[in-house]
């Protein structure tokens, strides 16, 4: 049977299959290829653009037993590529952008996003936007917010800075010159590469170490001041890599301490006592303070940890104290005074280079650099006494039955004297020779 007339008949059927036989089927523009019974599935082209329509129930499904590609007619470039059981691989100018894989996606190259939500849990979201207040608008913000929409948590990348804040307070600054912090930062340990200051406006800068959770420790809090042998950075005060000092608190004594170290040995060097404020200087080796001040007693002592007076000194062996003037114009002394007098010991400011006893700002005595003795002049002899208009040089027995005796003596030829005997009142003039002769008698 054959088709004379398809165009007139309105209603042309098939009895079987529809063969091209190599020949194409025609549709003009806007004559859609239709599949279903309800024109489900179009596929037909305007004269500018071809469309493939699902408008039916259903999915719209490409089955491939390989792979399914979308390339370029002209460039045959590459545009997207479906891999089964692989990736999906989108281009842009046949170059592979993106690519989905077993844990997630790889991208080649930059993403640019004007905003993107990233579900992390049922109960939170993350946002990448442009426009958060926290950190201005046109900035980058990472901002974190509950299901409700508040507790806004912000992480914003600025041109000059990069600020964190909690709901719409900022808590840190990271600047071209270093972090801003406001508030308390809280670390397990913190290195500084340069230089550290602490600094607040209007009230007082405080930098407070502590060992919480524990007391009476032996190390409770401390600061280190070192420097470190090259290849060793980061080693730790009393390692052999270092010298220094550290600053430290004593929890189980109670004291504050200045220690040294120096290729692994630690010595104390200071020591504060916090209750009773006791003050200890250590000798070289870092055991035995013989410097103390005991802030109760208010007594210093100088090789003793025990004064037992305002200053005590002690040694082994002889034991000396030096107080030296600078020049051999200017004196050196010890002033002993009370509210009613002042007693002065120095030696001469003057190049006699004596030894003068002062009272109230006058030469009481003197001892020149010969030995000499003065009592109210400058001595001619070796012992040599001047008073007012009534001098007296007096030697007495320390009870009324002793004898008094001035010696004159000489080892080459014997001694000689006067003596006064207070049994029988009387004085004598003596020799070596044991002849005397009585001067007088009573006192």
């Amino acid at each position: 049977m054959s088709i004379n007339n398809v165009v007139e008949d309105t209603t042309p059927q098939l009895g079987g299959d529809l063969a091209s036989n190599g020949n194409d089927i025609l549709f003009a523009y806007n004559d859609k290829a239709i599949f279903g019974a309800g024109n489900d599935l179009q596929i037909f082209h305007n004269g500018t653009t071809s469309y493939i329509r699902d408008v039916g129930d259903g999915d719209l499904q490409i089955f491939a037993t390989d792979d399914v590609y979308i390339r370029g007619y002209s460039t045959n470039n590459y545009m997207a590529r479906f891999n089964e059981n692989g990736a999906v691989t989108l281009y842009y100018d046949n170059a592979a952008k993106l690519a989905t894989t077993s844990t997630g996606i790889d991208v080649t190259g930059t993403v640019n996003a004007a905003k993107a939500d990233i579900d992390i849990s049922t109960n939170a979201r993350l946002t990448i936007n442009s426009d958060i207040g926290e950190v201005g608008n046109g900035n980058v913000a990472l901002q974190a917010q509950n299901s409700a929409g508040s507790a806004l948590k912000p992480l914003g990348f600025r041109a000059e800075d990069i600020r964190f804040a909690t709901g719409s307070s900022e808590r840190m600054r990271i600047t071209d010159t270093g972090i801003d912090v406001t508030g308390t930062a809280t670390m397990d340990g913190l290195t500084v590469d340069g230089n550290a200051r602490i600094e607040e406006l209007g009230a007082i800068a405080k930098l407070t170490l502590e060992r919480g959770g524990s007391q009476n420790n032996a190390d409770s809090a401390a600061v280190d001041l070192i420097e470190t042998n090259a290849g060793s950075e980061g080693a730790n005060f009393g390692d052999a890599a270092t010298n220094g000092f550290r600053l430290k608190l004593d929890g189980s004594a109670n004291d504050f301490l200045i220690q040294s170290g120096a290729s692994g040995t630690v010595r104390t060097r200071l020591g504060i006592d916090r209750d009773t404020g006791d003050i200890s200087f250590y000798e070289d080796t870092g055991t035995t303070a013989k410097f103390f001040w005991d802030a109760s007693a208010e007594s210093l002592g100088i090789g003793t940890a025990s004064p037992t007076r305002e200053l005590e000194v002690t040694g082994t062996g002889n034991v000396y104290m030096k107080v030296t003037a600078p020049t051999a114009n200017d004196s050196a002394g010890l002033e002993l005074a009370n509210t009613g007098a002042t007693w002065l010991i120095q030696n001469d400011d003057t190049s006699s280079e004596a030894l003068t006893f002062d009272r109230a700002g006058a030469e009481a005595m003197r001892i020149d650099s010969s030995g000499k003795v003065g009592i109210g002049v400058t001595p001619s002899s070796e012992f040599h006494v001047k008073g007012d208009a009534n001098t007296i040089a007096r030697i007495e027995p320390n009870n009324n039955s002793g004898k008094a005796t001035l010696l004159v003596s000489s080892t080459g030829s014997g001694d000689g004297g006067i003596q006064y005997d207070a049994n029988n009142n009387q004085t004598h003039l003596f020799s070596y020779s044991d002849m005397t002769f009585n001067v007088g008698t009573g006192n």
